[in-house]
């Protein structure tokens, strides 16, 4: 047979020995000869299959690294693979992103060259914890060939546990980094915007209410100048002076409303910029109902309570801007009240805050007065919002801006005739937007 396996000398011997003739000893010959050809013919055969199969996957492997290189060299970020902090591979992404031209150039270049001491810290941590299946994610600046700086996010993945072996995916970050400072400021100048819209919006409601406010104590002061004129020898003692107080609590009360104006035109209350400041609301409330006090005269008078008496009451927030609103609560409730008017003013810590409350009672034997029938009917007219009157909106403005709430005339306060602003404050101002 043809390429069949001969039988050894000690194997026919052995044949030889346990037959009992040639014809026998032939036959065992031909049998053991047959079933070694067998076998040899089927070892063969699974070589040249074993030959084929690992052809087969060597070409695959082949194949899968000559597709992973594609991958990796059109990949368009950066994949760096590193044995600890020294480069063994990388793509030519990594090399774009590094300022090098050729990836090549990269190889057995240490991560010191372009990573922060602070990066590396982050590294050496990483790999000091083999198992950990989580991989590191760093946002930094990362130094390239030229000393410049490029923002990128960086990647790292162990590739087995038993050596020191990452692969790091670099990805450059600059972009999103400018939208984000881009949506930064936008968000800044719309910030700024609204703010100067909030203003203008502010001073609007004030020249409104400048126009409204004036035309009453105008007409009181006419109504009673020409009264005395006319009929100054028809007048007691007691109607003249009468007329002569209506007279003086008009023009001080033109006098607070001039003073207010002043106030915003000077520029004094910036809307667009908080001012923060650590200071005493309670004193500040004393200060401003004894300014409060002087302007009207002897129109009104105030009864203050702080609850507790002896309470802490530091804020942190604009005192300008609270000065403000603490005047103009006053002020307004003065305004609605009538003639000779008593003013509560209350300060009580609320829930981690403060509330200030403004609360007058409408004098029912005013009733003949025009202007008081007149006021306390539209304060309580169902229809009424804050949003519809001038002077609240923009008390409500400015207390939004403080980072407070504002409530004019809140149910557990209403009766026939009172008239109640109450407004929350918190001790401490962070930013928010005002509600519109």
């Amino acid at each position: 047979m043809t390429n069949s396996p001969t039988l050894s000398s000690e194997l026919l011997d052995t044949l030889r020995q346990n037959s009992k003739d040639n014809a026998s000893f032939e036959r065992l010959v031909e049998a053991f000869e047959l079933s070694a050809a067998s076998a040899h013919d089927q070892w063969q055969a699974h070589y040249h299959a074993f030959n084929e199969e690992l052809s087969n996957h060597l070409k695959l492997i082949r194949d899968l690294e000559s597709r992973w290189e594609t991958l990796i060299k059109a990949i368009p970020v950066g994949i760096i693979i590193h044995n600890n902090i020294q480069i063994e591979y990388c793509n030519q992404a990594a090399a774009d992103l590094l300022g090098v031209p050729s990836s090549v150039q990269l190889v057995a270049l240490p991560l010191t060259r372009f990573a922060t001491p602070h990066d590396l810290e982050h590294l050496q941590k990483f790999a000091a914890h083999p198992n950990s299946t989580t991989p590191l994610i760093v946002e930094t600046d990362m130094l390239r060939m030229d000393d410049s700086t490029l923002t990128v996010e960086v990647r790292i993945a162990r590739l087995h546990p038993d050596n020191p072996i990452f692969v790091s995916v670099v990805t450059d970050i600059s972009a999103r980094k400018n939208a984000e400072r881009l949506r930064q400021e936008t968000a800044q100048l719309e910030a700024a915007f609204h703010a100067e819209s909030l203003m203008q919006k502010t001073k609007d409601a004030l020249m409104r209410r400048i126009s409204h406010e004036f035309r009453n104590p105008l007409a009181i002061i006419q109504t009673s100048a020409e009264i005395i004129t006319r009929y100054r020898d028809r007048l007691d003692d007691v109607g003249m002076q009468k007329r002569t107080q209506q007279i003086i609590a008009q023009v001080d009360y033109l006098v607070v409303i001039l003073e207010e104006l002043g106030l915003m035109l000077e520029g004094q209350l910036h809307i667009d910029q908080i001012d923060l400041e650590r200071f005493d609301l309670k004193a500040l409330c004393e200060e401003v109902m004894g300014l409060m006090s002087a302007a009207v005269g002897g129109n009104a008078t105030f009864t203050f309570v702080a609850n507790p008496e002896a309470g802490d009451f530091h804020v942190v927030s604009d005192k300008r801007f609270m000065q403000f609103v603490l005047r103009h609560a006053l002020m307004d409730t003065i305004m609605r009240a009538s003639s000779n008017a008593h003013v509560d003013f209350y300060l009580q810590q609320n829930n981690g805050g403060v509330m200030v409350c403004t609360r007058t009672f409408l004098d029912e034997s005013s009733a003949d007065d025009e202007r008081d029938v007149t006021m306390h009917e539209l304060f309580y007219d169902d229809s009424l919002q804050v949003e519809q009157n001038s002077n609240l909106k923009m008390l409500n403005d400015v207390v939004q801006l403080l980072g407070g709430q504002f409530t004019p005339n809140p149910p557990e306060f209403k009766t026939e005739h009172k008239y109640c602003l109450m407004i929350m404050l918190p001790t401490q101002w962070t930013e928010s937007v005002p509600n519109q």
